[in-house]
């Protein structure tokens, strides 16, 4: 069990005489994680643990490497790239013909595209099923092992602002034209998930492996996070004005508001689900994955899949 009691110490004394305290330092309150689960395997959903990890594409039989123009990931290598530009910014965008690698039951039945290039100094590993979209960045340079939590959390966060789209949308109630799924512009998006994954979040330091992993702060019994009673209540909190959108539990049906971080002192990676404003909610202990790979449907209603993808 994950205990809530901690006490405010130095980081230095706390590692020499406790295991289970608070570090309070630069705004972030880190906590030590209990004895189990007390590193990155055994914190992360197994999906997105083995998605951070790229395989060896020798132990993979010939029937589970699919050729790029198969029409069997045709829907798939168009989501793919949909989402990649969905969130990340175009600075950050692979050349257009980078390759993609369609792994089909890669594990657990999960059908896997994975797509890996070179940008800002880092190498970017994106790896997705149909319902989780992974991103992992390892330093091009040789670097020292970062030790320190808060400088973890920090560099964590300040990638966070970097790496994500500066603007996103949302979905929202118009009163004036008395119209609903009304595109509602997001401003400062990446600035708004740094501030929900770090500075609001649960931040642990993870002992055994000296790794830390953040998460979004979940909701909480704020009259502003419930679900609302009825369609006009649902209406005010949906306008497209509402100020305190982010605070609401609407704002739980996006991928923004719910990414997750982990720094290992060498790597720095992002996971998510695939969440775009419906009423359906994903997670990591489904198993929608396995039929992602098929043949197409005759329309597929998305904006732009294979659009720009920025400088090369």
């Amino acid at each position: 069990m994950i205990t809530k009691e901690y006490k405010t110490l130095s980081f230095h004394i706390l590692l020499s005489l406790f295991s289970t305290q608070a570090i309070f330092a630069h705004n972030y309150d880190i906590l030590i994680h209990p004895e189990e689960p007390n590193n990155l395997k055994k914190i992360l959903p197994a999906p997105v643990y083995n998605l951070l990890h790229w395989p060896d594409q020798s132990a993979l039989n010939k029937a589970q490497i699919i050729d790029s123009n198969s029409p069997e990931v045709s829907t798939a290598k168009k989501f793919s790239m949909y989402w990649i530009k969905k969130t990340l910014d175009s600075s950050w965008l692979p050349a257009k013909d980078s390759e993609r690698l369609f792994i089909k039951d890669e594990y657990d039945h999960r059908d896997v595209v994975r797509m890996k290039w070179m940008k800002n100094g880092y190498i970017i590993e994106v790896s997705q099923t149909a319902s989780i979209f992974t991103v992992k960045l390892s330093p091009m340079k040789d670097s020292t092992k970062e030790t320190d939590p808060n400088s973890m959390i920090r560099k964590a966060s300040l990638l966070c602002k970097k790496l994500f789209n500066h603007e996103g949308y949302r979905w929202g109630w118009d009163s004036q034209t008395m119209r609903n799924g009304v595109k509602v512009p997001i401003d400062n998006l990446s600035n708004k998930i740094a501030y929900f994954t770090f500075t609001s979040g649960v931040l642990w330091y993870l002992k055994n492996d000296g790794a830390v992993h953040s998460m979004p702060k979940p909701m909480g019994g704020n009259v502003k996070e419930r679900m609302p009673k009825n369609d006009e209540e649902a209406k005010l909190i949906n306008d497209i004005d509402n100020p305190e959108w982010f605070r609401s539990s609407y704002s739980w049906h996006y991928w923004f508001r719910n990414v997750n971080s982990w720094h290992n002192g060498i790597d720095i990676g992002f996971y998510f689900l695939k969440i775009e404003g419906g009423a359906w909610l994903p997670n990591y202990a489904g198993n929608i994955d396995n039929n992602w790979f098929k043949e197409p449907r005759p329309t597929i209603n998305i904006e732009d899949p294979e659009g720009s993808y920025g400088n090369k």
